[in-house]
């Protein structure tokens, strides 16, 4: 889902607004480039990208917590996240 502008930069969309209790998954925060594949730590508001990126939301007021967007359909994710994100998906068993 990528389009270039008259200048030739690329301009990439997002697939929505902000996520509400967001546990895992693709996702970018507002205004900073590309998506990476976060997880919560148990039930704080700490995230952990899986290229080892890290987001404290711990001590900000709940109204102005930065809100993830979800990064699903933008097409220049965190080279390090997909990788470890299709090793996992890869050697994981599913049963039933």
């Amino acid at each position: 889902m990528k389009a270039t502008d008259g200048t030739n930069r690329e301009i990439y969309g997002f697939s929505g607004g902000h996520i509400e209790q967001f546990r895992e998954g693709w996702a970018v925060l507002p205004f900073c480039g590309k998506p990476h594949y976060f997880r919560r730590k148990d039930l704080t508001h700490v995230y952990t990208a899986l290229c080892g990126f890290t987001v404290d939301q711990t001590h900000y007021h709940p109204g102005t917590r930065k809100q993830f967007e979800p990064g699903v359909f933008m097409s220049a994710r965190c080279g390090n996240c997909q990788r470890k994100r299709q090793k996992e998906t890869r050697f994981s068993v599913k049963l039933g």
